[in-house]
């Protein structure tokens, strides 16, 4: 795969400004405080393609009722299994989840707001907030429905019995709300 050459080309081959956009919705700067070139023509495409998918989903708060489940995008490591199962269990649950295989979650985790104590194997964004780790679809519902003011919800580590971590015996384990504060409470135990 080959990547425009551009000003926000830095971090491991990804595009600063696009992963920006995708993650945050802003743009404008990259890692070394250059403007971004915003008439980069991938760029460009990615930005009308993401405007579609918002113009759609606006329709879907217009409509009540005709859109019923939130579109997830996951960043994940493409040799990642249970990654991978917990994509089927948001599926199976009625989400439509778009998968991004990146090698080197770090940046996007940083840029997501996942504090470090938090994290694990695969990152969403689902609107606005930040889904890391293993986290039940109920509880992701139960966040879109009721739209807390905070960063998102976080299932630490990989423990056994989670969506995607099935088999062995299971653990008991919290989805934590964190905010960008670095503020936190128990959402749900299991």
């Amino acid at each position: 795969m080959s990547y425009p050459d551009t000003p926000c080309q830095k971090l491991d081959q990804n595009q600063f400004c696009f992963l920006r956009f995708m993650i945050q919705g802003t743009y404008g700067f990259n890692a070394e405080g250059t403007e971004c070139d915003m008439k980069d023509n991938q760029f460009r495409k990615t930005s009308w393609f993401i405007g579609s998918i918002a113009a759609v989903g606006l329709i879907g708060v217009i409509l009540p009722g005709s859109v019923s489940a939130a579109e997830i995008t996951v960043y994940k490591s493409p040799w990642c299994g249970c990654c991978s199962k917990w994509v089927d269990h948001m599926r199976a649950n009625g989400h439509t989840l778009k998968t991004v295989n990146v090698e080197n979650l770090d940046l996007i985790k940083k840029m997501a707001g996942v504090p470090k104590h938090l994290q694990s194997c695969h990152t969403a964004k689902v609107d606005g907030y930040t889904i890391e780790g293993h986290v039940p679809a109920p509880e992701v519902a139960r966040l879109l429905k009721e739209r807390p003011v905070a960063t998102g919800l976080a299932v630490a580590g990989m423990p056994g019995g989670a969506p995607g971590m099935e088999g062995g015996d299971p653990e008991a384990y919290d989805v934590t709300l964190f905010g960008p504060n670095g503020t936190r409470e128990i959402y749900k135990r299991y």
